[in-house]
């Protein structure tokens, strides 16, 4: 199929300004805010970023399914909490 951009407006979401997605300073604010994403808590900025790269992941394995059904996918897995369930099990398994 080759190479393509696709923007925010693919996949229904806003262009965000980097002054509102910028990652922390240290690892440790880095990891703040990736807790944040997982648990609920991180900014609707925050939350679109971590959408759009998750969607664009399950849309490099499985383009059959469309980009469309990719980003409803990343959606889902963050706001049911089912991403952050599945962070926990990998922890878990690092013990």
């Amino acid at each position: 199929e080759g190479e393509k951009m696709i923007a925010p407006a693919d996949m229904d979401l806003p262009v965000l300004d980097y002054n509102d997605i910028r990652g922390g300073r240290t690892v440790e604010e880095s990891a703040e805010i990736f807790l944040a994403v997982l648990e609920g808590r991180a900014t609707a900025a925050q939350n679109q970023a971590v959408v759009a790269n998750a969607a664009m992941a399950l849309y490099a394995a499985n383009r059959k399914g469309g980009l469309g059904a990719a980003v409803e996918a990343a959606k889902e897995a963050l706001m049911s909490g089912k991403a952050l369930e599945r962070f926990k099990k990998l922890l878990e398994s690092q013990k």
